[in-house]
């Protein structure tokens, strides 16, 4: 999360197991606060970013900005996956044993 909040670009981790059995893609994605007053008017701050992509610090020592968590449940693509590359494996042995047996 840090590395996505300081260089401003998104990172995305596909297809990663959890200990309860279900899979996950998961995006990181640095979000800029709006600069605004209480009213909900802009400010005339600009976009809240600095030239290299960090939010400003607001001056009271907190940062502006965050970091959006998206995951999506990938589950039933993850286990299709598994079993095509299984299928695979039997169809590649099965190949591999009938070469074995038709040739002398």
């Amino acid at each position: 999360l840090d590395q996505v909040l300081r260089s401003g670009t998104a990172r995305t981790v596909k297809s990663r197991r959890t200990a309860g059995g279900g899979s996950y893609t998961v995006t990181c994605t640095p979000v800029a606060a709006r600069n605004g007053t209480e009213d909900g008017s802009d400010s005339e701050k600009g976009d809240g970013k600095d030239k290299k992509g960090d939010v400003r610090d607001r001056g009271d020592g907190r940062r502006e900005g965050g970091v959006l968590v998206y995951a999506a449940d990938v589950t039933d693509h993850a286990e299709a996956a598994e079993r095509l590359r299984t299928s695979e494996r039997r169809h590649r042995e099965t190949a591999v044993t009938l070469q074995r047996s038709l040739l002398p």
